[in-house]
């Protein structure tokens, strides 16, 4: 399983350990889902150190902005993670 991070690898670390000591096998990998070059570096990764293709995805995935800002600015990180990260998944 690819335990995906953006900033916590102290978590994902912790959450690799956890499925590893349940008898499975993972690998934490830092992208940014904001970015199509991260995700397609996220797939190559996760196929590399885990001997094969993504065949299932969990995406969950979110971000907050600043309380203070409003509108437009607050919506584009969100909707660079949800909106963005769908569009540039590989199928097959």
């Amino acid at each position: 399983m690819a335990v995906n991070y953006c900033s916590n690898a102290d978590a994902a670390d912790a959450v690799v350990k956890e499925i590893e000591a349940a008898g499975g096998v993972a690998a934490a990998i830092r992208a940014d889902v904001s970015r199509p070059a991260d995700v397609a570096t996220l797939f190559d990764e996760a196929e590399k150190k885990l001997w094969g293709p993504v065949t299932h995805l969990v995406n969950n995935a979110g971000v907050i902005g600043p309380r203070d800002e409003g509108g437009e600015h607050r919506c584009r990180p969100l909707f660079a993670v949800l909106i963005l990260f769908g569009s540039t998944l590989r199928v097959g």
